[in-house]
């Protein structure tokens, strides 16, 4: 009875260890960001506001999540995109204005892809990090 309560335990702590690792930060640099959001498309100009704006949202985390949206959507990697408006099969997810799934933007440069797609429609303040860090942010230099 006791190597069957062992046992027991013992899968119990593994599952939360394996649910932990699907968690596990992918953190970059600021030029490797710079370098997904210039091949996503962005104009030379905004490349540093938008590295700025991946620091204040997932800290350079590609693997970011934040499921703590009043609405009830989540937002996910590197720059934060929202699952309501702009991917499918996320919390919420209603319009999915990149044509991708929320999965799939832990992929840097699929992130930094739908992040221009945002950016075309909204510009800057459509991230709350640019909003609440608009200087910092609109004098960023980046150091490649």
């Amino acid at each position: 009875m006791k190597s069957l309560i062992a046992l027991v335990l013992l899968i119990v702590s593994l599952s939360f260890v394996f649910a932990e690792v699907d968690k596990v930060q992918q953190t970059i640099s600021e030029c490797q960001t710079a370098t997904y959001v210039r091949n996503a498309g962005f104009p030379s100009s905004t490349v540093a506001t938008m590295v700025c704006i991946a620091k204040y949202e997932s800290s350079f985390d590609c693997a970011a999540t934040n499921p703590y949206n009043s609405d009830g959507s989540e937002d996910f990697g590197l720059l934060q995109i929202n699952s309501y408006w702009w991917c499918s099969g996320g919390p919420k997810s209603t319009y999915n204005g990149c044509g991708v799934s929320c999965s799939s933007l832990f992929d840097c440069q699929k992130n930094c892809n739908c992040a221009y797609v945002v950016y075309k429609q909204q510009g800057f303040n459509a991230w709350v990090a640019y909003q609440k860090h608009k200087t910092e942010c609109d004098n960023y230099k980046i150091n490649c």
